[in-house]
């Protein structure tokens, strides 16, 4: 009795046993892309006591961005307007009586240049266009999930190399991946450490060539890199 007692005992805690035995890699990759386009971002500014003339210089310059964006073929769906914003503007007397200045009249737009090359061309464009503001200037991509996907299946193979690596090495054989996760590995403690999954994309700089007598700034946009990591957590199985 006391004998199919302890058999019994045994077998139970053969799945613990099974479960602790395992090798854990962490896998790092990352994905490097040239930027699909560049966003561009600008507003249209008239102050003065005469409305109608300044929303029509508002709406002459905004006419001359959009033949500007035309000349280099860039899509209306790459092109973001906001409606006109009038905000009126008062000056106060010794009294704090107010009286109306003039007003305000802006308009801000938004561009997609896809054409990364023609950033140069493009910029002059607008400041022939007599924009007031070219605010921020950023690169993108169209399909990020995509990106990270990409980046996510090379951190997996990078995490698989390691434990085959490891398993090599030490004359072990792995069995399936019984856990997986981009973030942290529980069985009965958590690894510490966290994933990485970032997009390094708003990196504008501008490259120096030297010329004679005077040095040229070219708009030079950096790749757009993504990391990811993998946990990965295989079973140590037994040799047949």
């Amino acid at each position: 009795m006391r004998t199919l007692f302890a058999v019994a005992l045994l077998m139970a805690f053969m799945p613990a046993l099974a479960k602790d035995r395992f090798v854990t890699t962490k896998g790092e990759a990352f994905v490097e892309v040239p930027p699909d386009f560049v966003k561009i971002q600008m507003t249209l500014l008239a102050v003065g006591p005469d409305l109608d003339r300044l929303k029509s210089d508002v709406d002459d310059r905004a006419q001359r961005i959009m033949t500007a964006a035309a000349k280099l073929q860039i899509a209306g769906s790459d092109i973001e307007t906001t409606g006109v914003e009038v905000e009126r503007e008062y000056q106060s007397d010794r009294n704090d009586n107010q009286t109306l200045r003039g007003y305000e009249v802006s308009r801000d737009i938004t561009i997609k240049l896809r054409a990364v090359a023609k950033y140069e061309e493009f910029a002059q464009a607008l400041v022939d266009a007599k924009v007031d503001q070219i605010g921020n200037v950023t690169v993108g991509v169209d399909d990020r999930a995509a990106l990270k996907d990409r980046a996510l299946v090379a951190a997996a193979r990078n995490a698989r190399g390691k434990a085959t690596a490891i398993a090599g090495e030490l004359g072990i054989q792995l069995g399936l991946p019984f856990q997986v996760d981009e973030e942290k590995l529980w069985v009965t403690d958590n690894l510490n450490e966290r994933a990485n999954d970032r997009y390094s994309e708003v990196v504008v700089t501008a490259s120096k060539m030297q010329g004679t007598p005077v040095t040229v700034v070219v708009f030079q946009p950096h790749q757009i890199k993504v990391d990811a990591v993998v946990w990965a957590r295989f079973e140590i199985v037994s040799k047949e």
